[in-house]
């Protein structure tokens, strides 16, 4: 996942294209308001084979 993607993969209601699950885009966003809230920094990072790691 590009750089760009990543960082806007923890907006809100934001899912990739290519996304062959159901949801709302959510979930990302909400643990990255929980880590902020509690004083944590998120850093969305490429995952091992492809995808994100938050």
């Amino acid at each position: 996942m590009p750089s760009a993607d990543r960082e806007r993969a923890l907006e809100r209601f934001r899912r990739a294209f290519d996304s062959h699950r159901d949801g709302t885009g959510l979930g990302l966003p909400v643990v990255r308001h929980l880590v902020r809230a509690a004083g944590g920094r998120d850093h969305p990072a490429p995952g091992l084979g492809g995808g994100l790691d938050a």
